[in-house]
């Protein structure tokens, strides 16, 4: 029994065991929806504000979602102690680019069947 209840506690504590694969459709779809949101925001800059992470929230993980909220906290903190200073993340900070995106070109995600269980993977030389 207590071989059970401890096998239970582990799988609770570990949720990405039993997840099924996430496809390429969804991993675009996804992409799609985020950078939709993206662009329909105003360009600020650093750490979104609060109507853009409750924006952004359905499409980012749970975890990223509360780093965000806890940056947003930080920066704020940070702002009433230091008046004069500037932000602590300052520049777009879903792109490479310090204004932000102007355009994007999506490439299609491929899963390597090498990663799949059950799948052989690729001789030296192969490609997948």
């Amino acid at each position: 029994m207590k071989r059970t209840v401890l096998g239970l506690v582990i799988l609770a504590a570990t949720p990405g065991i039993l997840a099924t694969p996430v496809r390429a459709d969804d991993m675009e779809k996804v992409a799609n929806s985020f950078y939709a949101t993206y662009v329909g925001l105003p360009r600020a800059g650093g750490i979104p504000d609060a109507t853009a992470r409750v924006r952004y929230a359905p499409l980012l993980s749970p975890r990223l979602g509360r780093l965000i909220v806890d940056a947003a906290a930080a920066e704020i903190r940070f702002s009433k102690q230091n008046k004069n200073a500037p932000p602590l993340i300052e520049g777009d900070l879903f792109s490479s680019l310090f204004e932000g995106l102007q355009r994007r070109r999506q490439n299609r995600a491929m899963q390597h069947q090498s990663h799949l269980p059950g799948q052989e993977k690729p001789q030296a030389g192969e490609l997948e």
